[in-house]
């Protein structure tokens, strides 16, 4: 027998990219196949330009992230949550897709991907690497 439970799925990874937003937008639009970005002000203060994408029952957004960031010469995040989650974000059954999204964009893109471990004092890094054809991956200590 099987389970009823439905689980929701979720995802944050930082990205190296030293472009514009737009740039990253077009970037991963292409290399992800999704078809219609908008390019909206985030609707919290500072109000920074923010893309919103919807794709495979996800809602996702790329923003560009501040100075306080204290990641490694990470400029932005792409995040995204399935749609209409409610129930399984509040009774805790969401599948964190990080560390593959991480993995899949790095691949997809050819950007270098940064996705925090739970204990965040740790994180995995990921780059494609164009003499194997393959990404490579590698554990770092994160600053405080």
């Amino acid at each position: 027998m099987g389970s009823n439970l439905i689980y929701g799925a979720t995802f944050r990874v930082y990205i190296r990219f030293t472009k514009s937003l737009k740039e990253l937008a077009e970037l991963i639009s292409q290399g992800l196949q999704i078809g219609e970005m908008r390019f909206e002000n985030s609707e919290e203060e500072p109000y920074n330009d923010v893309i919103y994408f919807e794709t495979l029952g996800f809602e996702a957004e790329i923003l560009e992230l501040g100075s306080t960031n204290n990641l490694p010469n990470v400029q932005f995040v792409v995040q995204a949550s399935t749609m209409d989650s409610f129930e399984e974000i509040s009774t805790k059954r969401m599948h964190d897709l990080s560390l593959w999204m991480a993995r899949f964009i790095a691949l997809q893109c050819k950007v270098i991907t940064l996705v925090k471990n739970k204990d965040s004092t740790t994180g995995e890094m990921f780059h494609y690497d164009t003499n194997s054809f393959d990404v490579k991956s590698e554990t770092l200590v994160l600053e405080s």
